[in-house]
């Protein structure tokens, strides 16, 4: 088998083109994340991860399937680690952060090649909107005004 000069470069940067944009996505989701002012959903999702495996499943009678996805899994990470608190409740989002980077990343490659793709993917964390613009922080509703 013929030896391709620059063969092994290529592989390298080929391999670190695709896992560069979901870390720096992960790490941009991640970045700020010990924010102390919890916003009304992770307060929520705090409550629900710690009450008993019976109440929660005589909650998720209650509540939408995606919702209670969300909660068992919240539930599952709290008695892993022994508790839940505002950094682990941002984690998920985190996650899908990178995930969606590295979507766009694969599809960039398919489209424009790996240069393309590569640059795309780093780029999308930092089109994303600014926190607080959609959720309102956890006060009363009289100071949501």
């Amino acid at each position: 088998m013929p030896v391709i000069p620059g063969a092994a470069g290529r592989a390298r940067w080929m391999c670190a083109a695709g896992w560069t944009p979901p870390v720096v996505g992960l790490v941009l989701g991640i970045w700020g994340n010990t924010e102390p002012s919890a916003w009304t959903d992770e307060i929520v999702t705090i409550d629900v991860a710690r009450r008993s495996w019976p109440q929660m499943m005589e909650l998720l009678g209650q509540v939408d399937a995606v919702h209670g996805l969300h909660y068992v899994l919240m539930y599952l990470v709290g008695q892993a680690n022994g508790g839940l608190n505002e950094f682990l409740t941002r984690v998920p989002s985190a996650v899908a952060v990178a995930v969606a980077v590295a979507g766009l990343s694969w599809l960039g490659r398919l489209l424009g090649g790996r240069v393309s793709g590569c640059a795309r993917g780093c780029c999308s964390p930092f089109c994303r909107p600014r926190r607080g613009t959609r959720r309102r922080p956890a006060r009363s509703p009289s100071s949501w005004r």
